[in-house]
């Protein structure tokens, strides 16, 4: 059962009733960036999560009567299925529910959900800043760095190494089935650092002549990270080259324990095989799993966490018993 937020007092209590996913409208500009997130194929979940906040924020812009509580919750169980992968869209909800969770009548709950939107957006933005400048400090000058996938996180401390003169040239991987490793190359290339993209095959070769390899992440459990197809094989070629292997991501990417990813749906198979073929069956996946084992580090911008320190510190959030129960 869905649960749903009802007025004690100063603050809004837990209980539980009817299922509100597929019953509660949500305002057009709302629904509208929901489907472009869900749709969405190409951005990271950095510029994600600031369109979710964005709905958030206008969902409690627009709010009328007592159905807020509703259409938050509603909310709630959308982003988590909208881009089932990535963990900043649950977390940015559990922020605005443990908001929501010590504001006061309905003024105060709307307040309390719109700041903790912004704040949640803000805070993106400086821990990529932070994991960036952490980053660079690990590097010798003059580095060579191998990356996977586009992430706008990994790009800015790019760019940022780059800056210090820390960063040689960046060998980047095309990244199939939608190349966005292309774009993260020609986006490099335009500030002016020297670029390298190889086909995905020629991750271990290319990475002999690295110093360390550098991914994004689209979110860190304590079974692994969930970041691009081919993450958990160039951390397997970093492990047989005795090279670093670093994932940087802000703090917002770490999920709880108790919080699970949803399954990831089939994609598309004629992005793998145009034409059907006979006796062929595609499958295409867009994330693997890395075991936390086989990293060097993950980068924050609260410093490096090893794997054995980063499991305890994902032990210790808390998340909203709302959010819990959305995944029963």
């Amino acid at each position: 059962m869905r649960p749903r937020l009802r007025h004690r007092g100063r603050g809004f209590g837990i209980i539980r009733k009817r299922k509100v996913v597929g019953k509660v409208p949500l305002p057009r500009p709302v629904a509208r960036i929901l489907k472009e997130i869900a749709n969405d194929r190409l951005h990271g979940a950095h510029w994600l999560t600031l369109q979710a906040a964005e709905a958030l924020r206008l969902l409690a812009a627009k709010a009328e009567g007592a159905g807020f509580e509703e259409q938050l919750l509603a909310m709630a169980q959308l982003l988590a299925a909208a881009q089932p992968r990535m963990a900043s869209l649950l977390n940015l909800t559990n922020a605005v529910l443990l908001a929501a969770e010590k504001s006061a009548g309905k003024a105060g709950l709307t307040e309390a959900v719109s700041e903790a939107a912004y704040a949640f957006a803000g805070g993106m933005e400086k821990h990529a800043e932070k994991a960036a400048v952490r980053f660079s400090s690990c590097l010798k000058k003059r580095s060579v760095i191998l990356t996977h996938s586009s992430s706008d996180s990994v790009k800015q401390a790019l760019a940022y190494a780059w800056r210090r003169k820390r960063l040689e040239r960046v060998i980047v991987t095309e990244s199939r089935p939608l190349f966005e490793g292309r774009r993260l190359a020609v986006e490099l290339g335009r500030d002016g650092i020297p670029v390298t993209i190889i086909a995905d095959a020629a991750m271990l070769d290319a990475l002999r002549a690295a110093d360390a390899a550098l991914v994004g992440a689209d979110a860190v459990t304590v079974e692994g990270v969930v970041n691009k197809t081919g993450t958990a094989l160039l951390a397997l070629a970093a492990r047989v080259c005795r090279k670093p292997f670093y994932v940087l991501c802000g703090s917002e990417k770490l999920l709880a324990a108790g919080l699970k990813l949803a399954d990831e749906p089939a994609r598309d198979p004629r992005e793998l095989l145009p034409q059907v073929a006979r006796g062929v069956t595609v499958m295409n996946r867009y994330f693997d799993l890395t075991p936390l084992e086989w990293l060097t580090a993950v980068i924050t911008e609260d410093g490096m966490l090893a794997p054995a320190e980063l499991k305890k510190s994902l032990r210790r959030l808390r998340v909203h018993p709302a959010l819990l129960s959305t995944q029963r």
